[in-house]
């Protein structure tokens, strides 16, 4: 699935499937296969990518954003997405693509750091952030296993830590007026994105989130 989607990308920007193209999607493979990610794996770009068609979404440059945005993931590590963004601009570099179309990737990778925008930003930047948090507004059962996925990544620090950690970031992200910025996401995902946090801090006392 990865590959086909990597291939088509490749297409659909005239890059040559080449010596240079390979070592990309090499790199990409063995970054997002580490043995600590149980989220943010090939999984996690698989299901944003079926988000964007869906969504009808075809840019290159949020394809691009989608297949970069986590390529370097050490759980909270804060130079994850700036890091992210350097391997995407040297990657799309070795490739030929375009300065300009360039920054306009990095731009999109570096802003999930805070996963802030405005609906009036770019909206290529929206539909990447957007199509990034839909995991949040998907059925229970899936948001429950995508919880118990981002606690594995986070195995090494203190159940309280954590618990606290996630409470900060569900409560932020429920003040927020709106969690999703483009109508097409907004209006699949978030009343049920809602409903999810909302749960989830419900049970924040409770040790197994499969009972989400």
């Amino acid at each position: 699935m990865i590959r086909e989607r990597w291939e088509i990308l490749l297409s659909d920007s005239h890059i040559p499937l080449d010596e240079s193209s390979e070592l990309c999607f090499d790199t990409l493979c063995t970054l997002y296969q580490e043995p600590h990610r149980y989220y943010h794996t090939f999984d996690h770009l698989s299901q944003m990518l079926w988000q964007l068609d869906l969504a009808d979404i075809t840019c290159v440059s949020v394809r691009w954003a989608t297949f970069y945005h986590d390529a370097y993931y050490i759980p909270g590590d804060p130079e994850n997405e700036q890091r992210s963004a350097d391997l995407a601009r040297n990657h799309l570099l070795l490739m030929g693509v375009e300065e300009k179309i360039i920054h306009d990737i990095e731009e999109m990778i570096i802003a999930t750091k805070t996963h802030t925008a405005s609906k009036d930003d770019n909206e290529d930047l929206c539909a990447l952030l957007d199509v990034d948090m839909a995991i949040l507004g998907v059925a229970n059962k899936d948001y429950a296993a995508y919880c118990e996925k981002v606690r594995l990544e986070f195995s090494v620090i203190d159940e309280a830590l954590y618990r606290a950690g996630r409470k900060r970031f569900l409560e932020s992200v429920l003040a927020q007026d709106r969690i999703y910025l483009t109508d097409y996401f907004f209006s699949e995902f978030e009343l049920q994105a809602r409903k999810n946090m909302e749960r989830e801090l419900a049970f924040q006392g409770a040790h197994n989130l499969s009972n989400l």
